[in-house]
């Protein structure tokens, strides 16, 4: 049995002072550190952890599920429990410590890929602080001058992580965690762009609106609102969403609503902009979508706002400028179930007063939304080449800046995107999912067509028979989807039979493919 700190030992007196002035250099670094490792290991039980319910909670309800790696976390935490309060009688401690450690790793590890389906909380980040400190503190109890360095560098590592984590997971439910190397901040807007889309019309449309007069106080619920109606949208973009979780049903419902679970206006300020919703596209299941223009025009008149508590609840409220509200339900949306659905009646209420905010109220509705008109077809050639580039928006799905104008194509399937430019026109050119063969388990399969979309120049508004699908060979579309194919130039001409347009796509491999003027 070996001597006790302050038990002399006659036979060597020198190694008996040795050792206890090691003992003593170590004994208060060895309680600091034993300290800072429980005192993470208790916050990572009490701090959001999974779903936003607390550490010990959580442990015990990843074990509901069958995957061996979520029992990983009650494990692990039995056995740290174990280690840190009987360290002096644990042999090679810095073995059982790195054991845990990377015990604790593989499960978080394991949870991060489980991101698109659950939440996950700050107190993760404690708890692996915890396996690192401990990892310090037992190098620390073999060698009394190890270990002081790597626990005051986790304290500084584990503090920078915890805060960088939680933007990082929130992005991880918008289903990229990585930003586009070519994208712009929310708030960033070009001052200037070498491009024809480069001065959409600000408060486009505005021959509907000549004015935005003081109506709120005659609004008092949603089918009160009229053409002057001005709404603000405040949202939560990081709600929980059934229908972007990657183990999603693959419908036309899950691209339809894929941006975004709950109904917005046809007509709205957010960004300091100002979105149009509009019906543009050709047999995609999802063919809205919504044109954002710089807005510098008068307060809104009306609130409308969309957040979610810590329970998934998703709560709705419109209200006046006085305060007072003029509509507001709630939501509850599970793993399992989808409360939106299930209270379908809320989007007849809130549509009988969006109906009438649109241009024009002939128009059919389109996936259950109002739409405004599209710019009239154009009747004379145009040949668009490439030159306007168009940037992903950072942190808004599906969006992206186009000169000072915005495109959110919301639901929309746009892969490998390329853009054109005129005088008078911008268009797109994209791949698409099939979802036929998806709904099949065919993943990540590609549409053999290549979608155009034709917008004008001033302000982005999309043309009427502005949206076809030309067929591709299975070759060029991979080549398409790999970068090697592009378009030189797209044509369009009026198509004097059907009163829409031709549309030619001339490619760099040499042929010209085109629609048949439907």
């Amino acid at each position: 049995m070996p001597p006790r700190p302050n038990q002399t030992n006659s036979r060597n007196p020198r190694a008996d002072a040795q050792a206890n002035k090691m003992a003593n250099a170590r004994r208060p670094l060895q309680k600091l550190l034993i300290g800072f490792a429980m005192t993470f290991f208790g916050a990572s039980m009490l701090l959001p952890f999974k779903d936003d319910t607390a550490g010990l909670w959580s442990i015990f309800s990843l074990m509901a599920s069958f995957n061996p790696f979520n029992w990983l976390f009650l494990f692990t935490s039995l056995y740290y429990v174990r280690v840190i309060f009987r360290l002096h009688e644990v042999k090679l401690p810095i073995l059982h410590a790195l054991l845990i450690f990377m015990m604790m790793s593989v499960a978080s590890i394991n949870l991060y890929f489980q991101r698109f389906s659950i939440k996950v909380g700050i107190g993760i980040i404690f708890w692996l602080a915890s396996g690192y400190l401990l990892v310090a503190t037992s190098i620390r109890w073999r060698y009394p001058k190890g270990g002081l360095k790597s626990g005051f560098a986790a304290l500084l590592l584990f503090t920078g992580l915890s805060v960088w984590v939680q933007g990082l997971y929130r992005d991880g439910m918008a289903n990229h965690i990585w930003g586009n190397s070519g994208s712009l901040q929310n708030s960033e807007v070009p001052e200037s762009v070498n491009s024809a889309a480069s001065e959409p019309a600000i408060g486009v449309g505005s021959e509907a609106l000549p004015n935005y007069a003081a109506s709120a106080s005659t609004v008092s619920k949603p089918s009160d609102l009229n053409q002057n109606s001005l709404i603000q949208v405040s949202r939560d973009f990081q709600i929980y969403n059934p229908w972007a979780q990657k183990d999603a049903k693959i419908s036309c419902e899950t691209f339809a609503k894929l941006a975004y679970p709950v109904l917005l206006p046809p007509r709205f300020l957010e960004d300091g902009y100002e979105w149009r919703s509009y019906q543009h596209g050709d047999g995609v299941c999802n063919n809205l979508m919504y044109v954002g223009t710089p807005y510098h025009g008068k307060a809104a008149d009306i609130m409308y706002k969309i957040w979610q508590d810590r329970r998934s609840n998703i709560y709705v409220l419109m209200s006046n400028r006085a305060d007072q509200a003029l509509y507001n339900d709630s939501f509850t949306i599970t793993r399992d179930t989808n409360g939106l659905a299930k209270k379908a009646d809320y989007i007849k209420t809130l549509n009988a007063g969006f109906a009438h905010l649109i241009d024009d109220n002939s128009l059919p509705m389109a996936d259950g939304e109002y739409v405004f008109s599209k710019a009239e077809t154009p009747t004379q050639p145009d040949n668009l080449v490439a030159g306007c580039e168009m940037k992903a928006i950072k942190d808004r799905f599906n969006t992206y800046q186009w000169g000072t104008g915005r495109v959110n194509f919301r639901g929309q399937s746009i892969i490998k995107p390329q853009t054109y430019c005129s005088s008078n026109h911008v268009s797109i050119a994209h791949l698409s999912s099939d979802v036929a063969q998806m709904a099949k388990g065919t993943a990540n399969a590609l549409e053999n067509r290549l979608h155009i979309k034709l917008f004008n120049a001033k302000d982005l508004k999309p043309v009427s028979c502005g949206s076809v699908a030309i067929a591709l060979s299975a070759s060029e579309t991979q080549a398409w989807n790999s970068g090697q194919l592009r378009a030189e130039s797209v044509q369009i001409s009026p198509a004097q039979s059907t009163g829409c347009l031709n549309v030619a796509v001339k490619l760099n491999n040499g042929r010209v493919v085109q629609n048949d003027g439907n």
